[in-house]
């Protein structure tokens, strides 16, 4: 399987804004308003999913999820 990565360089401890937006197996993230990136997900309506990092220390607050 070929995994494509793009780097986006944020300065230490700037925060994020990132927005997810689903419609059944399109998923599109957008960070800062700045950069979109779009995937499909086949089957995911009813199975679990995550973020995570590679290589970096996050943490994460004011999360809300909208339905």
């Amino acid at each position: 399987m070929n995994l494509l990565t793009v780097e986006i360089k944020i300065p230490k401890y700037r925060k994020i804004d990132l927005k997810i937006l689903t419609d059944y197996s399109v998923v599109v993230f957008y960070v800062n308003d700045i950069v979109a990136f779009s995937t499909r997900m086949f089957n995911m309506k009813k199975h679990q999913w995550g973020i995570f990092s590679v290589n970096s220390d996050i943490s994460y607050h004011d999360m809300k999820i909208s339905i």
